[in-house]
């Protein structure tokens, strides 16, 4: 996700490579966020969510962008269990 704000080709990548499950960040301009199933870590499907932000010197060129993963894939599992209990 980083790399598509880096590339400014935002809006037809982030629906390519993520499949409308991004949404705009409510709280970083130019940053989005993405929830879903993805496929390739270690060989498996993982529920995760992104957060990828530009980053901007202080006359707001863009220097890079940074991206956070977060594997929630057990979360949602413990809460799907609890839910059919």
């Amino acid at each position: 996700m980083a790399d598509v704000i880096i590339n400014s080709t935002l809006n037809n990548d982030l629906d390519k490579f993520y499949q409308g499950k991004y949404i705009p960040s409510e709280l970083i301009e130019g940053a989005f966020e993405a929830e879903g199933f993805f496929p390739a870590f270690r060989q498996e499907w993982k529920m995760a969510v992104l957060t990828a932000a530009p980053m901007k010197d202080p006359n707001g060129n863009l220097l890079g962008a940074i991206e956070t993963l977060q594997d929630i894939s057990e979360q949602k599992m413990r809460s799907r269990l609890l839910l059919r209990q």
